[in-house]
Formats: C-alpha cells, structure tokens, sequence
C-alpha cells in the first residue's frame, strides 16, 4: 500500500531524491549478494566442490600458475580450451593411489607427505580398525611406510586389507553409504559455531537474493563475462568423474598451513593428497568467508539506516502533502524522526486509555501544539508482556487514565448511541452515572423470540476442569451455542451474533461447539472479551465461566473488564454465569445483581416467547432448547392447510411462514382412472408432464395440470406483425419494438407498439429529429414539428458564437 501511494505521488519526487533511493538500493544489493555468495561457501562447502574461481582467492600464487599450465597443457590436446573447474576437476581426479604407487613399485615423493601422522589417507572405512599406530620417527625423519599405514591393519586372513577387496568386518560395521547419506551424516555431525551464518536464513529466501549455492559450486550453469551472463557446457566425462568420487574428496582430511607451503608441485601428488590439499584451501576459504562476513554485517547495518533514510526523505515529500496522517503508536515511535521533521501541530490518540504511557509520549513531538487523547480509562488497561514489572512500575496505568484521575482538564461524552435502553438502562448506570440514551437507540426492535431483550441466567454449575491456567465452564458454553442456535431459527444470522468468553480456555471449547452445531458458511463469531474492545453486535450472549470449586473469581473482580463485557451488545444481550458465586466475591457484581433484580431480568430458567402462538416457557438446560422449540416457536403442531390440501405436518415453527418448500406428504392423486392406483410419490416431487401447448414440463405431482401457467419462452407475434419473446401462457404480451408506422411529416413513429395499439393510433407528437437544412447551412436539430428557428448550432465563422439566422 505504501509503495502504491509513493507511486501514485510519484510526480512529487525530485530527481535527485529518486536517484540518491536508487544508489543506497544498489549499494545495499551488492553487499546483499556479497553475503549470499560467503553464506553459500560456509553452506556448500560441506555438500560440494567449491568452483576454481572462489578457491583461487586462497590458492597461493605459485599453484595457480601450476594450474594455468595444466589447462594449457589439456588444452593442447583438445578442440577447447578447458574451463578453470574442468582443470581442477581433472586435478582432483587424476593421480596415482597410495595403493597404485606401491604396486607400481615407485618410491614415493617427499612432497606427497604418505604417512605423515595424521592418518589422513585412511578412508572411512578403514579408520574403525585402527586402534593405535606406533610412530616409528617424527614428522621431520622419513616418511612411513606406506605399506604399514595404508594396508597393515589385521592378521586374520578372513580381513582382506585396504589394497584388496573390501573388508567383510568393515562392510558389517561400517556399511557402505549412498552421496546422499553422506551429506546428511556431514551435516549433522560436523556443524561448526559458524552455521549460524548460513543455515535457515538464506536457503529460505524466496526472491533468490541471498541464495546463491550454484554460484559457489563447481561447475556453475552460469558465469558472468562483464555485464553479460553466459551458459556454459561442461566435458560429460570429467563431471561424471568427479560425481564419482565426490563423497571421497569431501571426507578428506586438510593438510596444515606448514604441510600446504612445502607442496612444490601440485601435479607431482598422489590421489589422497590432493584431495587433503583442497581441503586446506576450503578450510581456509572459510576462515577467509567468516572474516568478509562480520565486515560485511556491519556494512549492511549501516546501508539498512540509509535506506531507511531514503525513503523516509521521499515519504516526507508525500506526507507534506495530506492533511491528516494516520499511523500506530508503534510506527509513530518507528518513524519519529519522520514526524519531528514534519512537525504536526495537532495529534489526536484513539484508544488512548489502552495504550502504553511510553507509546504515547513516543507519538508527540516536541513540535505539537494540541494533543487530543480519546478513550475510556473505565475500561480495558493497557496491557505490558511482563506482568511482574507493570504490577511494580504501574505500567498498567495509561497516561489517559493519570490525567483523568490527577483532574486534569478534560471532557466526557454525555449520549451513547450503541445500547437499547432495556441493556443501557440497568447496567450502564453503575459505570456511567450521568450516561444518557441517544434517540436512535430507542427506536431498536425487541428480540425475536425472546421475552428480555437483557438477561442474565444464572446457575449452580460447577466449572470444568481444565489441564491448563485458564478456566471452562462446560454448561454455559453449551447453553450459550444452543441459545444462538435458537436465536439463528428466529430469521438472524450468525454474522449478527457473537458469543463472548472470559477465559481462552472458554473460547476454545465455545468454538469447538460452534464449529460442529451450525454450517460454517453461517456460523456467529466467538471471541474473548480482551480482543472485542471497541467492536459490538446486535446480539452477545457472555459467559462468565467462574462458579464452584474456585475460590476466586479472577479478574471478573476487575472493573474495566467487566464494563467491556457488559457494553458491547446493541439489541440483545445475554449473560449466562453463577451470579451467587459472583455477588459473594465481588461488590461490583453485588450491585448488578441488585439492579438486575430490580429490573426483573434476571433468572435460572432463561424465557422464550413463541411468536406465532405467544406462549412463554422457561429453558433451564441447554438440551431443552430442542423437547420445547423444536423449530424455533412451541410445541403446538403448525397444522396450516398447505396448497395441495395436506395439513403442515412440522412443529410450530417460523421460518417458511408462506410454507413454499414442497410437501414430503404422500400424494392422495389417483394416477390411472381405471385401474384406480393410487399414486405412490411424495406430494412435493416433481414429475415430467405434458401440457396442452406441447410442452414438457417439471411440475409437482400434487399440481394440477390443467391449471399450470407455462413459463417455458417461446416466440409470439404481436397484432402489427412484431416477434417478440414472452412466456408461453402469456395470451398478450406487450410489444415494446418502434411501431415504425409513417406519421404525417413523414417520420417513422418511434413509440412503442404496445402504447399505439391500446390507443389505436400513433401519437401526433413525432420525436424524432427535423432534420431540416436551414438558411445559415446547418441542419435543424430541434424535434420534428418544434420551431427550426434561431439555429441552435455554432456559428460557422471564426467569432464561434451562436449561429444568429
């Protein structure tokens, strides 16, 4: 919405200002992708091969050249010169085993670093069945044997070592792992401090700014050549390769900083020892990722209160604009430096008396010259996430609420224009005393259905025991849906109803019953009475849920929930609640036990009206509802002769008054005059039947045929030979086609036909156009038969004034 009004004020902005938006943007877009790239490395250096183009930022330079010789060297022998990650994929693939090197019998190179102490070219395999190696020398004398590190692990002849098949031990112990598992087991058994940086964030956003893993990995599909994006097709061959081997070089251990600077020539290493060479470069890749990212944090935070900046420059030029500015108290203390600049001389608060004192005091500015605050300090408090401190500061307090108490100017209305006067009357006056009825609200309709308009049905119900701080009355929320239930067979919907609970505990079980006892496309709203502030409904019924065994009645004992709980019904208002249990523990319910008593409506059997009949009964118990207005009136039966002679077979009842629903009765028809056969469908089923016009209709079996008007459409000609489309059993339609017939100045009449029929001739009063040419050139445009003098058109001349001929 905010983007849409700077849009449709965008004539407003200046240049420079857009141009200013649009750079901080950019600039925050680039460290965004910045930190999705070093998010991806940390990310996928656990999954994947990390492309040549990041390793190369820690690859010393000596070994890059190496690797611009080996591509150049590939390159010779190919149609193409290979890409960078095509030469390092061949690198990581290519070299001889440990294994090959000792059948081969060649001695192996010092650089290659076999058996350097670490166990690095075991597998994961074999590194279960080595359970202690003796050093035979440190690191500086010799190298080991790699007999004894690579294949020296069991005499027993039934374990073949690693330069054999596999082992039957190891594969019982330490099966064999798909990539999939792998990844998965990495995953979760190598997570570092540094996850944080790239787990959840970045791999759920959904515009694909932060992600960027295929940009990281080898092979990209992509790759950047200045501003112009290419798609690149790899050898099939060195990528199938490498997926071989992928897990392999991924298990790899990485070479220290000491071991990786005495590799003279990367080309000269065996298998193993390449792969513990990229992890070093990967290890230290990461290093150098977490490093840029805490910069690159610390850059981004600065870019956020830029843009912020910026666009709070190009909402001032907007808001300067409105005459009235509508904002949150949270978004006022949001943009406060926004509304300083804009220095608003008059702030009015809604609902001051609910909001926090901080809240409002961050909504004026030290520019304002009238703040206005609105609200009702009798009613719901503001409300502080911490219970504990608002009891011990007052947070609880509004500055509304201090003002008013402190006697500090101020102005209450006198009229109110939401309740009846049979609801305002007994309740308002023990929060209200000088509260006074408007004259709308007196001429409200009574409730249908019901003998009070207000109600209270109290009872000795104990409450429900709930696994849970909150508390549930089970009788009152029954009683309450079946009461909306009857009072939705008076002719309301549920959008007119709401049921209103003190207790969470309460609305939940409420709703669950709703949920189930009425259609979901008509269902009445329930809500707790802190969320139903400021709002109303024609009716409420209000449960108050606390009786026995409880010893407290919570914060039923607190005014200002209580006057919300009784103030928001316009028409009807129903409380259901141990008002004993409540008048003992309370003097605010003792005083509205009194005044409700003194107004006669309060009760344990809750009195319903039959409108039809006008009888009273008395419902104590939510099933009643059912045994005494089975269909929303009495018990009396409707007996109401129906059209096709039957008697109304339902219980008094109030909707379908006209009875238009078909009659389920059995049809009394004798459907075959010879035979005498009684006709075996229900009264109010239709049947195909032929009429004297030729038609096929749908008609009830307890019709009669002869008297049934065709409704089907059908083409008819009127006396002056017009077609029109009527109903079949229509004898004369009336034809609204031009009559068309030549009136004596020569026109074609335009009435209608119908009218010229019924007065068997046209009318004299042509209407149409005269069309006549006059002396000045133009034709008349007055109605056939007025005068054509003066011309009504514009003067052909350059003065443009009134044609004078």
């Amino acid at each position: 919405m905010k983007a849409q009004i700077l849009e449709d004020f965008d004539e407003l902005i200046d240049e420079v200002a857009k141009a200013e938006k649009n750079t901080i943007m950019g600039q925050r877009a680039k460290i965004i992708k910045k930190i999705g790239e070093r998010s991806a490395i940390l990310n996928e250096r656990k999954r994947d091969i990390i492309t040549y183009e990041w390793l190369s930022k820690v690859i010393s330079q000596q070994h890059r050249k190496q690797f611009s010789n080996l591509r150049r060297k590939a390159g010779r022998t190919s149609r193409r010169l290979q890409t960078m990650d095509e030469t390092l994929s061949e690198w990581l693939t290519a070299g001889a085993s440990v294994e090959e090197e000792r059948s081969a019998g060649g001695a192996l190179s010092p650089e290659d670093g076999v058996g350097d102490g670490s166990m690095q070219d075991l597998t994961l395999q074999q590194r279960p069945f080595v359970k202690s190696v003796e050093k035979g020398s440190n690191d500086a004398q010799g190298q080991w044997n790699a007999e004894e590190t690579a294949c020296g692990f069991s005499s027993d002849p039934s374990v073949t070592n690693a330069c054999g098949e596999e082992s039957e031990v190891a594969s019982d112990v330490e099966p064999v792992m798909t990539w999939k598992e792998i990844e998965e087991a990495l995953m979760e058994s190598e997570i570092d401090i540094n996850d944080h940086y790239h787990l959840g964030a970045w791999d759920l956003d959904e515009d694909g700014r932060g992600c960027k893993s295929e940009e990281v990995r080898i092979f990209p599909p992509i790759t950047s050549r200045g501003k112009y994006h290419i798609q690149i097709q790899y050898n099939r061959d060195i990528v199938a390769r490498l997926n071989a081997i992928k897990g392999d070089i991924l298990k790899a251990k990485a070479l220290s900083s000491s071991e990786a600077a005495s590799i003279k020539n990367i080309d000269t290493l065996h298998q193993s020892r390449r792969w513990m060479l990229y992890a070093f470069w990967v290890e230290k890749l990461k290093d150098l990722a977490n490093k840029e990212l805490n910069t690159l944090f610390q850059h981004y935070q600065k870019h956020v209160l830029k843009v912020k900046e910026a666009y709070e420059k190009l909402d001032e030029i907007v808001l300067r604009k409105a005459l009235v500015i509508g904002a949150t108290t949270t978004g006022a203390a949001k943009s406060r430096s926004l509304l300083q600049r804009l220095a608003c001389p008059i702030v009015i608060i809604e609902e001051a008396a609910e909001v926090l004192e901080a809240h409002v005091l961050a909504s004026i500015t030290e520019k304002c010259e009238h703040a206005i605050l609105i609200g009702d300090h009798q009613q719901l408090r503001p409300n502080p996430a911490v219970h504990v401190l608002a009891r011990e500061y007052k947070l609880e307090i509004s500055m509304f609420e201090r003002l008013v108490k402190n006697n500090y100017p101020y102005s209450s209305l006198v009229y109110q224009h939401r309740m009846a006067p049979s609801i305002s009357g007994p309740l308002m006056p023990i929060f209200y005393p000088l509260l006074e009825d408007a004259e709308d609200v007196r001429t409200y309709p009574d409730v249908k259905g019901c003998k009070y308009n207000l109600f209270f049905k109290t009872h000795h119900e104990p409450e429900t025991e709930v696994n849970s701080m909150s508390h549930c009355n089970n009788f009152e929320g029954d009683f309450a849906v079946e009461l909306a239930a009857y009072l939705c067979k008076q002719g309301y919907s549920g959008e007119q109803i709401t049921l209103l609970c003190t207790y969470s505990a309460q609305s939940a079980y409420v709703r669950m019953s709703v949920e189930s006892r009425f259609d979901l496309t008509d269902t009445p709203r329930v809500e707790n009475v802190d969320n139903y502030q400021g709002e109303e409904n024609d009716i409420v019924i209000l449960c108050l849920v606390r009786s026995y065994p409880s010893e407290t009645i919570g914060f039923l004992a607190v005014s200002n929930r209580v006057c919300v709980a009784l103030s928001r019904a316009k028409i009807g208002f129903y409380i259901v609640g141990n008002i004993d249990f409540l008048a003992n523990h309370s003097r605010l319910w003792a005083k509205i036990d009194k005044s409700l008593r003194q107004n006669e409506c309060i009760g344990e059997g809750f009195p319903i009206v039959c409108s039809i009949h006008k009888s009273v009964q008395e419902i104590y118990d939510a099933k009643e509802f059912k045994l005494k207005s089975p269909d929303g009136g009495c018990t009396l039966g409707c007996e109401v002769e129906l059209k096709c002679g039957h008697l109304c077979g339902r219980k008094c009842h109030i909707d379908d008054q006209e009875h238009m629903k078909p009659c389920m009765q059995q049809c009394n028809k004798i459907c075959n005059c010879r035979f005498q056969h009684r006709c075996t469908k229900r009264c109010g089923e239709t049947m195909e039947r032929q009429l004297a016009c030729g038609h096929r209709v749908e008609v009830k079996c307890s019709e009669d045929v002869t008297k049934y008007k065709c409704r089907v459409l059908s083409e008819k000609l009127c006396p002056r030979g017009h077609s029109t489309i009527v109903e079949c059993s229509m004898i004369e339609a009336p034809c609204k086609a031009p009559c068309g017939r030549p009136l004596p100045c020569g026109h074609l009449c335009q009435s209608e036909c119908y009218e010229c029929v019924s007065r068997l001739k046209c009318d004299e009063h042509c209407k149409a156009q005269c069309g006549k040419l006059l002396k000045c050139g133009h034709k008349c445009i007055r109605r056939c038969g007025e005068d054509c003098e003066p011309c009504l058109a514009t003067c052909l001349h350059e003065c443009q004034h009134m044609c004078r001929w």
